[in-house]
């Protein structure tokens, strides 16, 4: 990932001044954007501290944050990790975990 600081957002651009330089991006439906969770290209000021992926072989932003990176991470039921062990339906044992006994009728 990338750091650098946000100079000016446009309607399908940002532009963000890094260690490397100062560069506009692509930002296209498939971009993720966040600040301070799920935000929009909009939600970007001048000044914002960001980290960004850009897709491989182009300049358009694959995943873009700014502001607190906690709130960044996908919740539970939007991607994110299950409780108990991974599995949220309550049928399937944690990983290393025994299987629950079957009872037969």
């Amino acid at each position: 990932m990338q750091a650098g600081t946000v100079t000016s957002v446009g309607t399908k651009s940002v532009t963000i001044k890094s260690t490397a330089g100062t560069k506009t991006y692509a930002v296209d439906s498939n971009s993720d954007i966040d600040k301070n969770g799920e935000a929009k290209l909009s939600d970007l000021k001048a000044g914002d501290a960001v980290h960004f992926v850009v897709r491989p072989g182009t300049s358009t932003i694959a995943v873009l944050h700014a502001g607190d990176e906690a709130l960044n991470r996908p919740a539970f039921g939007h991607g994110g990790p299950c409780p108990d062990g991974g599995h949220h339906d309550g049928d399937h044992p944690a990983p290393g975990a025994s299987p629950a006994p079957t009872s037969s009728s």
